[in-house]
């Protein structure tokens, strides 16, 4: 991809990250219809049902990334001239992080978490749907760019290599990339979180390449730390929030009831058809005019009535313990009402909440030389578990709460 910074560029204002601009290159990529249906994803899922605020998309989030890829790297050419970063890498870096979140679906994380797999689709993720898109993207409308340099932004949108250009935007070594340091602040931003603050530029400018490994200086360990922690509170307070758990599998009942008559799994399978697939798939099976669509229009309804699925429990469980046992069968089995409860009526929802380990992967400097900090170097309160395991148990119609939760009481007290 050929250096067009010094052609014409465009700067907007980003309420997080001030004002923002890109080449007249990048623009290209961004004022397009592929990109643009990002604005029709929420970043949030169904949050903004519990977080009013909550209702910023994928889009700004996707133009945070590119501009934090860019000032990292860019950081670190100055400070390490001799790494011979080049102005093509500086724009393959932007393309990339600008693109990341490309393949989300509906609803982003409740797509993939539980759309997808209800409809029977197996080894799908939405960065190998961003890479395909970014593909269908390049080809349709004829794009600017080399072979080798979509293979290069295709790879920092997958994580796939192992260099420190690859630790950028997907960083699968410890999980510190641009992705998380936008989404932290705009999250907090837009949820009216306030408690987490987060010092991007403190990182970034204590950031060193050694080894082809991105490290940061030991001062910063505690903004390291702080990173993890934000995160996990985030998990905490936000992204597994009951009611958006609850909420989040109304969506997916009524996209499922919805399938015969929408084709999502077809529309998954064919870019040219899926890059149109946008929150608005609520809004098509409110409109369509199909005696097919009812049940998923009364779970929209229902919604939208505040008439939810109810929590009937929920337990924690060490990440050794097997929960291979808790299945619907096996609750609706411990009924001890004559009050009728079926498999149908129980949603069993697991999910995992991590810390993350810095300790175990994150390099730090000092001078030339990186190394390890062992978390009881860095403070006496650091958990020594990094990760929490929970199984919530949802009931479809309300009226039966109490009776899924005596079951889920039985279950537990005889199997857990």
């Amino acid at each position: 991809m050929e250096n067009s910074d010094h052609h014409s560029s465009r700067t907007i204002f980003d309420p997080i990250h001030g004002h923002v601009t890109f080449s007249s290159k990048i623009w290209t990529f961004i004022d397009n219809p592929v990109f643009q249906r990002l604005r029709n994803v929420k970043q949030l899922g169904t949050s903004n049902y519990v977080f009013p605020g909550a209702t910023h998309s994928r889009f700004e989030h996707c133009l945070g990334v590119g501009y934090l890829s860019r000032k990292l790297l860019a950081t670190i050419k100055k400070k390490q001239p001799e790494l011979e970063i080049s102005e093509n890498d500086l724009t393959n870096i932007t393309l990339a992080g600008i693109m990341h979140d490309l393949g989300h679906g509906p609803f982003s994380h409740v797509f993939d978490a539980e759309v997808v797999p209800a409809l029977g689709i197996h080894n799908w993720t939405h960065e190998e749907a961003s890479v395909s898109l970014l593909r269908y993207m390049i080809d349709t409308y004829n794009l600017d760019i080399e072979q080798e340099d979509i293979r290069k932004v295709s790879n920092y949108i997958t994580g796939a290599g192992c260099g420190f250009m690859d630790q950028i935007v997907n960083n699968r070594l410890n999980s510190i990339d641009v992705d998380k340091y936008d989404y932290i602040k705009r999250d907090c931003y837009c949820l009216g979180f306030r408690e987490f603050p987060l010092d991007i530029d403190r990182l970034m400018k204590n950031s060193k390449v050694i080894d082809d490994t991105i490290c940061y200086h030991e001062k910063v360990v505690h903004s390291v730390y702080s990173l993890f922690q934000n995160r996990f509170s985030l998990f905490q307070q936000c992204y597994s929030h009951r009611v958006e758990q609850s909420i989040g599998l109304m969506f997916t009942d009524a996209i499922v009831a919805a399938e015969s008559v929408l084709n999502i799994k077809e529309r998954i399978a064919d870019p040219a058809l899926y890059y149109q697939v946008t929150d608005n798939i609520i809004n098509e099976i409110m409109i369509t005019k199909d005696s097919q669509l009812d049940s998923a229009k009364e779970i929209i309804n229902r919604i939208q009535r505040r008439n939810l699925y109810k929590l009937a429990g929920e337990l924690i469980y060490p990440a050794d313990v097997s929960i291979q046992n808790i299945t619907r069968e096996n609750i609706v089995s411990y009924n001890p009402t004559s009050e009728p409860l079926s498999v149908d009526d129980i949603i069993v929802k697991p999910f995992t909440l991590t810390y993350g380990n810095p300790a175990d992967r994150v390099w730090f400097y000092k001078g030339d030389s990186k190394f390890l900090i062992p978390r009881e170097k860095v403070s006496t309160l650091i958990p020594g578990n990094y990760c929490d395991k929970y199984v919530r148990v949802f009931v479809r119609n309300p009226e039966k709460q109490e009776v899924a939760k005596k079951a889920f009481e039985a279950f537990c007290q005889k199997e857990r």
